[in-house]
C-alpha cells in the first residue's frame, strides 16, 4: 500500500512542543490537534466494536489511525483518537469533551496515543470509498 502520509512536522509554541500529523486518502483528510490525559471516567466514548473496520485486538491493527478516522466519519464525528497503540475513540460530543483532562505528553511519535493519552485528530472529508483502502 502507498503511503499516504501528506506531511509530518513539529510546531512550536511558547508553552510546548505538539508533534502534528496530517494524512491524506482520497475522500478522507485528518490532522492531530495534540495529545490529551484521559482517565476511566473517558473523554471521549470507545468506539472499537461499533464498527466492523475496527477488528481485531487494537495494538495489533494495520492502519489504525486510517481506520479510526473512517469509522468516525461514517458516524459523522468530527473529532477522534488513538489511544495506546491503536484504540480508537470518538463521539458527536467529542469535540467539547476531547480536553477535559488537559494536555498529555505521553503519546508516542507514532501517532497511536499512549497509555491513557489521546492522539487526538480533527477530520475533514467524508468516508466514502474509503473503507477498501485498508486492509
Amino acid at each position: 500500500m502507498e503511503n499516504n502520509t501528506r506531511a509530518h512536522y513539529i510546531v512550536h509554541s511558547n508553552t510546548c512542543e505538539l508533534t502534528c500529523f496530517s494524512h491524506t486518502v482520497p475522500s478522507l483528510n485528518y490532522i492531530s490537534v495534540g495529545c490529551y490525559k484521559d482517565t476511566e471516567n473517558r473523554a471521549m466514548p470507545i468506539m472499537e466494536g461499533k464498527d466492523p473496520i475496527l477488528n481485531g485486538q487494537y495494538s495489533q491493527r494495520q492502519n489504525a489511525i486510517g481506520k479510526c478516522a473512517v469509522a468516525a466519519l461514517k458516524k459523522k464525528f468530527r473529532v477522534f483518537a488513538v489511544q495506546h497503540s491503536g484504540q480508537c475513540f470518538g463521539g458527536s460530543a467529542a469535540e467539547k469533551s476531547f480536553g477535559k483532562y488537559g494536555k498529555s505528553k505521553s503519546c508516542g511519535n507514532d501517532g497511536k496515543g499512549g497509555l491513557w493519552a489521546n492522539q487526538v485528530y480533527l477530520t475533514k472529508g467524508t468516508a466514502s470509498n474509503s473503507f477498501s483502502r485498508f486492509p
